[in-house]
């Protein structure tokens, strides 16, 4: 899971939309070492068509629920016991 499945569960039902409705400023700040780009409404877009893309209809529920799955089990895998 990659940064921008994260942000978009993070969004809560409305996504990765909503979370870059609060934090494309701030997130702009953080790419301040790759040269400032811009994070363009049209940027945007992008990045929410690539999340839908990449979540294939899954709702925010099914996605959180399988990034819990996955690390129930990196803890087991851990502590050795898978």
């Amino acid at each position: 899971m990659g940064p921008h499945l994260t942000f978009h569960l993070a969004g809560g039902v409305s996504g990765i939309d909503h979370c870059l409705d609060q934090f494309a400023a701030p997130m702009a700040d953080w790419w301040e070492i790759l040269g400032k780009p811009t994070l363009t409404s049209e940027l945007q877009e992008r990045l929410a068509a690539g999340v839908a893309a990449e979540t294939a209809g899954r709702s925010i529920a099914e996605l959180a629920a399988w990034r819990d799955l996955f690390l129930v089990d990196l803890l087991a895998l851990k502590a050795g016991r898978k």
